[in-house]
């Protein structure tokens, strides 16, 4: 089960492979950023069909939370998956 990078008591770099973002979180981040949909597609190099549906949907493992995380803010969040075993 994926847990959520909001609210899990976590460190960012403790971030699990199985990480998700919500939609909700994308849209809030995104609004937080002021990014639009065509500046993330354009950054991302992905449809505005794609954003769309991630932001309707959310997205889910720790690399593609990261793209996106990296995405939205401009650069690296300075996040590093570790082994949890």
């Amino acid at each position: 089960m994926a847990e959520r990078i909001s609210g899990n008591g976590r460190c960012p770099n403790e971030l699990p492979p199985e990480a998700h973002l919500s939609g909700e979180e994308i849209r809030s981040l995104m609004r937080a950023y002021r990014v639009t949909i065509r500046q993330l597609s354009e950054e991302m190099g992905i449809t505005r069909k794609r954003v769309r549906e991630v932001r309707q949907d959310g997205v889910e493992g720790y690399a593609f939370v990261r793209d996106w995380l990296e995405a939205i803010s401009h650069g690296d969040i300075g996040w590093q998956q570790t082994d949890t075993e």
